[in-house]
């Protein structure tokens, strides 16, 4: 692109990432990637937080969370976006307590994950089962700031939202 005079976006590495992991090329994808984020016209950030969903879509959880600590070790803050669906997606693995490590380490990091309800009540529920009850505070605590409710029906994977089926405890 750059070799015509045009420099990608944020909006061609999101469609790059899309196209390159739904058919199965996500080492290339990494490469593409990295080649914009050295190019310097989409920074760090945009880059590899479009690769986090583009991996998650692949169901590539592995290779996302490897990502994301690569992202916190060389200090590139990923967007809440990014975050939110990796947590997400830890705690439908029913992954609790890395789902709230996640959690706490992104709210360290300033970026204020905008967690849906379902992941939550999986943590509300899965958190006391463990017998982690400070946790379960510091969740409380972060939930009251963010006034985050939880009371409506929620989509967990393989439910129909017209159902108005609940996650249960």
């Amino acid at each position: 692109m750059e070799t015509v005079g045009c420099a990608p976006n944020r909006v061609t590495v999101n469609v790059l990432v899309k196209g390159l992991c739904s058919k199965g090329y996500v080492d290339e994808t990494y490469q593409v990637v990295d080649k914009i984020a050295v190019g310097g016209s989409v920074s760090k950030t945009s880059c590899y937080s479009s690769l986090m969903p583009g991996l998650l879509s692949v169901r590539r959880l592995d290779a996302t969370e490897k990502l994301f600590k690569k992202m916190v070790t060389n200090e590139i803050k990923p967007n809440d976006c990014a975050c939110s669906r990796l947590i997400r997606d830890v705690c439908f693995t029913r992954r609790v307590l890395d789902g709230f490590h996640l959690v706490r380490e992104v709210t360290k990091m300033g970026v204020l994950p905008t967690l849906d309800s379902a992941v939550y009540h999986i943590l509300n529920c899965g958190l006391p089962l463990k017998g982690l009850l400070d946790e379960v505070s510091e969740l409380a605590k972060l939930k009251n700031e963010q006034r985050i409710q939880v009371e409506f029906a929620v989509k967990t994977p393989g439910t129909d939202l017209t159902s108005g089926e609940k996650l249960k405890c």
